[in-house]
């Protein structure tokens, strides 16, 4: 019996003996399998791993292994599988560093396209590691390719304030803050990052943007005309200047930029959309006016309801039969002043003043020469197509009052609106639209017919 407890005592010393000797021999086998790791020898070094956590299947540094070979291989899921795991044993921190896995994590995520879950570890990073420059810098480039410009700006700013090398920031740090409209501190960081990038076309119409804000014209042409050379802003910078021509009422400029770049619009966004309405009003003003309907007509099929396209092509419609009309739109500048001259004569006026306010508006001061008593009238000619409202009627009584006139006409080639109407006699104004204007054109033919005869 003795003997047999002693061989039983032998035999388990010699169990536990190889067991130790084993475990001993672990750390060993790890170094090794990192080495081959080293050399990229990826199924040596698995091998070893394997054989392991065969034994021990809970061992943290061989399922940390484990994870790097899975990532060298780009089995991301997997190794992301494993690096949770290892998360979840109580014991992890001994052995590896957390951080290493957070970034690790992150970016396998961002591999597997899973940017949220990438986010949410760079989040986790910050949360034990405050000022960690890194994590502040991915998550402010993740929330910049997710066009959330005030997150974005929040971690770049500390990622700009405090990187050693920050100029990576300064671009997107720049648009970010564009878009949150701080543009002095978006400039600021914009110009930095063009001090590094002379060339690059993003930084250039972002500049370009921030000086047609700043009505800084000039600067801003000059950006847009340079970053239009690259095709992902050519129509953003060609729209861009036709809003600067536009208000500078260079239209002649605007139709032959904006022109070509037509067929190049993705017509359903609000910029495609504006780009053609930009042209349009161009035509419009300058009585190309096939073509400007032509353009209504294209927003309106694309969006009925972008600004005020359908009323404009349905005024187009109504007009459409009134050749005089028609024709008054399509007439030049000089043309259309005779026309308005002979207008205002047969009211028995004549004229001692005129200004031209814009291409289709004129302004004149007369007296009726038949009742010389009479105060001095103020005469508005708009030569539109929508609808004229109290608005425009306001604006003239505005003009009425610095002319020192108490009497108007407002002779238009559309229409009044019904409270434009209802107003007009409290401002002591007469409004004639556009079937007077088709009827007195009539008349003033007529009269030269006669006088030829």
């Amino acid at each position: 019996m003795i003997y047999l407890f002693i061989a039983i005592f032998v035999l388990c010393t010699a169990v536990i003996v190889f067991i130790l000797l084993n475990a001993l021999r672990i750390p060993g086998k790890l170094r090794k399998a990192e080495e081959l790791l080293e050399d990229g020898k990826l199924n040596e070094s698995g091998d070893i791993v394997r054989g392991i956590l065969e034994k021990y299947k809970d061992n943290v540094k061989a399922r940390y292994l484990r994870a790097q070979i899975l990532m060298e291989q780009k089995q991301y899921l997997l190794a992301i599988s494993e690096l949770n795991g290892i998360l979840s044993m109580p014991d992890f921190k001994t052995y590896v560093n957390e951080a290493n896995i957070h970034y690790q994590l992150a970016d396998m995520y961002k591999a597997t396209n899973n940017f949220q879950k990438e986010i949410d570890e760079y989040r986790l990073i910050i949360t034990f590691d405050p000022e960690n420059i890194e994590a502040h810098m991915r998550i402010g480039m993740a929330m910049y390719n997710k066009n959330n410009y005030a997150k974005a700006q929040e971690h770049l700013l500390k990622a700009a304030a405090n990187g050693a090398q920050p100029s990576q920031c300064f671009l997107p740090l720049g648009v970010a803050l564009f878009y949150t409209g701080d543009y002095e501190k978006s400039e600021q960081y914009l110009l930095k990052a063009l001090d590094g990038d002379a060339e690059n076309p993003e930084i250039i119409f972002y500049l370009g943007s921030i000086y047609k804000l700043q009505k800084d014209y000039e600067r801003s042409e000059n950006m847009f005309t340079r970053s239009r050379e690259d095709k992902r802003f050519y129509v953003q910078s060609l729209r861009s200047l036709g809003e600067i021509y536009f208000d500078q009422g260079r239209y002649d400029e605007l139709i032959e930029r904006l022109e070509p770049g037509v067929d190049m619009l993705s017509d359903s966004t609000k910029e495609g959309l504006t780009y053609r309405y930009l042209l349009a009003e161009s035509y419009e003003i300058k009585s190309r006016i096939k073509d400007a309907i032509a353009q209504w007509e294209a927003i309106n099929k694309l969006n009925a309801d972008f600004r005020d396209a359908k009323s404009r092509l349905d005024a187009y419609r109504n007009i459409g039969s009134n050749q005089h009309v028609m024709a008054l739109l399509s007439m030049s500048a000089d043309e259309l002043q005779e026309f308005i001259i002979e207008i205002i004569t047969l009211f028995n006026y004549t004229i001692i003043s005129k200004e031209r306010v814009s291409v289709n508006e004129y302004m004149y001061k007369a007296f009726n020469s038949k009742r010389m008593g009479d105060p001095q009238t103020l005469v508005f000619f708009n030569r539109a197509v929508s609808e004229i409202t109290e608005r425009h009627l306001n604006d003239f009584d505005k003009r009425m009052s610095a002319e020192k006139c108490k009497k108007g006409l407002y002779i238009t080639t559309s229409s009044f609106n019904m409270r434009a109407q209802n107003d007009a006699p409290s401002k002591q104004v007469e409004l004639y639209d556009g079937d007077f204007v088709s009827k007195a054109i009539d008349k003033i033919k007529t009269k030269s017919f006669l006088n030829k005869k």
